[in-house]
């Protein structure tokens, strides 16, 4: 029987690469999953506090862990209702309700977590701040209130000394200057991941890798779609083609996912009308049919304004 760390890992990879995850409810027959969960339960104030019941951590046993299972796998488990409380609220006369559940309900909700966790932790994005580990208010104000570090300006004044620089003054008296280092970017690397960081990946057309991506839709307007890539490069946009023998749906998801500013989707009838279908980044599934040479043109005038839109 693999032991906990080992599938958990398993299921962290699988929602690294975005896998789906099947037989989530065999995963709780392992008894090495409850043994964890337990380790992290058992140190904490309210496991000795009983929910309606008088079940409490310090009746733990390895035949609770197996009465739990049992009941898993013959599909009979019943969560128990929980025990309301009322607690004081800091700095304050008033009081919360709180719901105490069984210690064996408690126990499983753990090991849930445990997989769910371990499964969506990697696929959530880093300004996520929401029910995570290590997550909270705290971490959410402090990156809101995170400001651009790229410039830097340094005043020095140990290597005037080091080199024994000097001026005359007004006075005719020699003086130590102070050197004056000014970096207006930072190193190259700390700058583009500052400009990744402020836009999150969805770069204005000017700085976009890729700016226009062209879909054919069949095989017969490849040749059509090409001509779009080529008009586009002559005019100095970054075009590039998508003719993966994927579906259409599958494609645009693609584009959509890397960020694409524009797609432009050929068919028959576009080849036919020297026309694109246009999908704008963040505008859904609306698209835009417009003569080809429209399209150049308000891609130029958006490169030669800098336009950060889309």
């Amino acid at each position: 029987m693999r032991n906990a760390e080992t599938i958990l890992g398993i299921i962290r990879d699988r929602g690294n690469r975005g896998l789906i995850l099947e037989d989530v409810y065999r995963q709780l027959f392992n008894p090495t999953l409850y043994l964890k969960a337990y380790g992290k339960l058992y140190r904490n104030e309210g496991a000795m506090t009983p929910g309606v019941d008088a079940e409490t951590v310090d009746g733990m046993t390895l035949a609770k862990i197996t009465t739990i299972i049992d009941a898993l796998r013959q599909e009979r488990y019943r969560w128990k209702p929980v025990r309301r409380s009322y607690i004081a609220k800091k700095h304050s006369a008033k009081k919360r309700p709180l719901g105490l559940p069984t210690w064996s309900d408690k126990l499983l909700q753990e090991v849930i977590r445990l997989i769910l966790d371990a499964y969506y932790e990697p696929q959530f994005s880093g300004h996520s701040h929401g029910f995570r580990p290590h997550r909270g208010c705290h971490t959410a104000l402090t990156e809101i209130g995170r400001k651009w570090q790229g410039p830097t300006v340094q005043l020095d004044f140990h290597l005037p000394e080091r080199f024994g620089l000097e001026y005359t003054g007004p006075d005719n008296a020699p003086h130590r200057p102070t050197m004056l280092h000014r970096v207006l970017v930072g190193s190259m690397e700390r700058f583009v991941g500052g400009l990744i960081e402020h836009y999150a990946g969805a770069f204005p057309l000017w700085l976009a890798p890729e700016q226009v991506r062209v879909i054919p839709i069949a095989d017969d307007v490849k040749d059509f779609a090409k001509s779009v890539v080529e008009r586009l490069r002559s005019r100095g946009a970054r075009g590039h083609i998508d003719d993966r023998s994927e579906t259409l749906n599958y494609r645009i998801r693609d584009g959509e996912l890397q960020k694409i500013p524009y797609m432009a989707v050929v068919g028959r009838r576009e080849a036919e009308t020297d026309a694109i279908a246009l999908r704008v980044r963040g505008a859904g599934k609306k698209q835009e049919v417009m003569p080809v040479s429209d399209f150049i043109a308000r891609v130029e005038d958006e490169l030669a304004t800098r336009a950060l839109k889309p």
